[in-house]
């Protein structure tokens, strides 16, 4: 097993850990709780690390919206990053074949620098996504001795859980469910699966010209989803789905 997967399977953990405090709300010692406060910043919530309400509250509804956001615009920056090394590739007068090979190249690094951000992102994705029905009820005595329900979210409880305005945000947080805690692994099943038979599709072609030139060099296919079949061995379909989901 190579550096990366320990590092995957070693970042995975501490972002699980990081969020014991907000599942289970119990007095934890204070050396762990600081040392869980150090790990926080693998959540990638960019409203803690960068103290955004410090220097301007926002709504809990518009948070929700930049969270939900923010990996699409990660992506929009990594495809303008790549375009621009595309524009780059035929520099020094290189080949057709040259210019070609670097393209594939920059495509190749751009699909696995997206899924490492959608790695990052996971949690923080699927913890907002869910966060949404997080609603709590308030009794209130009102007149003649009758007691009024209130639904409040508890993270503010200006915000009431039966307003349309929320409501409309719990239809999109369903939407939401099921492009991120649902869709990326089942995406990251699917393009393995596809990357996989075309891996073999190569490697029979290879085989298949090997034989017809007598060559004796090892027929090999080099996958594209590098960040996700990284140190893979025998399996690596179910295994990557499985750590992406936990």
């Amino acid at each position: 097993m190579g550096f990366q997967v320990q590092g995957k399977i070693l970042v995975g953990l501490l972002q699980i850990v990081s969020e014991l405090p907000s599942v289970l709300r119990l007095e934890y010692p204070a050396v762990f709780t600081a040392a869980l406060s150090a790990i926080r910043v693998l959540i990638v919530d960019i409203f803690e690390i960068f103290k955004l309400d410090c220097v301007s509250p926002l709504p809990f509804h518009t948070k929700y919206l930049i969270t939900m956001l923010l990996p699409w615009v990660c992506a929009l920056l990594i495809l303008l990053f790549r375009l621009f090394q595309d524009c780059r590739a035929s520099r020094d007068g290189a080949s057709v074949a040259m210019v070609a090979q670097r393209k594939a190249a920059n495509k190749s690094t751009a699909v696995n620098r997206c899924l490492f951000v959608v790695f990052l992102l996971y949690p923080l994705l699927s913890k907002t996504c869910f966060h949404i029905f997080a609603c709590r009820y308030l009794n209130d005595s009102g007149f003649n001795g009758i007691d009024a329900v209130e639904v409040v979210h508890e993270d503010d409880y200006s915000i009431h859980c039966n307003s349309s305005k929320h409501i409309a945000f719990e239809i999109i947080a369903v939407f939401g469910t099921l492009i991120y805690p649902i869709g990326i692994p089942v995406s990251f099943f699917i393009m393995l699966h596809r990357d996989r038979a075309r891996e073999q599709h190569e490697v029979k072609t290879a085989v298949v010209r090997q034989m017809l030139s007598k060559s004796k060099e090892k027929a090999k296919a080099v996958g594209s989803l590098t960040f996700l079949r990284k140190d893979c061995e025998c399996q690596p379909i179910y295994g990557a789905v499985v750590q992406y989901t936990l």
